[in-house]
Formats: structure tokens, C-alpha cells, sequence
């Protein structure tokens, strides 16, 4: 058993070091798609935390932005941003960390709120732990080991410049017909892309329209 909330972090991180993803359907292009969930980090992280005796919880919450959007479609959508700390506590020394997580989340009825601190959570563990996420940890680790060949390479910057979701799907379009990416590399794109989208939102949809925006800011 460890002696402090130090020495269970590392031995928690060396039993977790990767989490892997969940598929979860298709995406575009008819692409797998798939991620690390709150309930897939949680039931590999619980057992080592229960090992080593550690506890989390939230300590401290703040409501960073709290906004009402319309939609291209003119549904209502709810945003919130929340900025909430974590406290990771030993249990045998009462020796504690704490992990502060930004999250947003949009939701058309009234979950927002409770979506960003599930996300929140999330992240919260993932950095704290600084466990990796991926479908093959063998094959994402042989592509981080080699350099990308120039095709691939042009398909990681427009990965990373994509601002919107047209702009991703366009990019994974790309990739999936092209001859001169290796099934590596493209496994490794895939990835990239997977994770780019869960950070941009799709514009197209989360077309604002500040009138209508106006106008329920007043209602409310």
C-alpha cells in the first residue's frame, strides 16, 4: 500500500497506462468511430484507485459561460462552461491533489450543465493519471515511432488547421482514398481526426443567430 497520495498516483498510472476506445458506430465516410468514455476510464482506473486506496470528488465548481444558441435548423441549444476542481485524496495519509478541468457542453433541453461535469470528470482523471486513449496501442506507438511520409504529413496539418466540421470531413475523405498513406498512418490519421472532431463543433449546425439569442437573454 502506498504511503501518500504521490506514491498512489504512480502506482495507479503503472497500472493504467492506456485505456482503450470503445467503438461507437460509424463516422464519416463510413469510418469506425470510436472514443474513450467516462464509463470506459472509470472502469479501468476504479480497480487501481480502490488498490491504492484513493477517492475522488469535486471540490469547487464555477459556471465560466452560461449562453442560449440557435441552431441553423432554429432549435434551442444550451451551453454551459464549467470550471471544476477535483481533489484526489489518499485515504490512509489524508494527503490530496487537486485537478482543475474546463468543459462545455450544449444540450437542447436541460442536461448542459450535467454533460460538462461528466466530461469534466473525464479529463479530470485523464490528466491526473496522464493515461493515453486509442484503438491500438501497439499501432498508434509504431506510427508515433516513424516519421509520416509527406502525404500523411499533409493530412496531420489539415487535421489540425480543419476548423469546422466540413472541413474534417473533407480531410477524412482525402485520406480514405488515398494510395500513398500506409494502413499505419492511416490508422494514426484516423485517430487524429477522431479526436479533432470531438473538439470542433459543427458549425453548420451551431449556427448562432444572435437576434434569436437577444431575445431569449430577455426572456430569461
Amino acid at each position: 500500500m502506498s504511503e501518500n497520495i504521490q506514491e498512489a498516483k504512480l502506482a495507479i498510472m503503472a497500472a493504467v497506462p492506456y485505456v482503450r476506445k470503445t467503438p461507437k458506430g460509424k463516422g464519416g465516410q463510413g469510418l469506425p468511430y470510436s472514443y474513450a468514455s467516462e464509463v470506459d476510464i472509470i472502469k479501468r482506473v476504479r480497480p487501481a484507485m480502490l488498490a491504492e486506496g484513493v477517492s475522488v470528488a469535486p471540490k469547487g465548481c464555477e459556471m465560466i459561460d452560461s449562453r442560449t444558441l440557435t441552431t441553423g435548423k432554429g432549435t434551442m441549444m444550451l451551453s454551459r462552461c464549467l470550471a471544476v476542481t477535483y481533489r484526489f485524496t489518499h485515504a490512509a495519509s489524508d494527503t490530496h491533489e487537486d485537478v482543475v478541468v474546463v468543459a462545455e457542453a450544449f444540450d437542447s433541453s436541460d442536461k448542459a450543465a450535467s454533460k460538462a461535469m461528466t466530461q469534466a470528470l473525464k479529463y479530470a482523471v485523464r490528466q491526473w493519471l496522464y493515461i493515453e486513449t486509442g484503438d491500438d496501442p501497439d499501432q498508434i506507438q509504431q506510427v508515433d515511432a516513424m516519421h509520416l511520409s509527406p502525404a500523411a504529413e499533409r493530412a496531420r496539418e489539415a487535421i489540425h488547421a480543419a476548423e469546422t466540421a466540413d472541413d474534417l470531413a473533407s480531410v477524412e475523405k482525402r485520406v480514405a482514398g488515398s494510395s500513398n498513406i500506409g494502413a499505419a498512418e492511416r490508422a494514426y490519421l484516423v485517430e487524429a481526426l477522431q479526436a479533432k472532431r470531438s473538439e470542433t463543433l459543427d458549425l453548420d449546425e451551431l449556427d448562432v443567430n444572435p437576434e434569436a439569442n437577444d431575445e431569449q437573454d430577455t426572456e430569461e
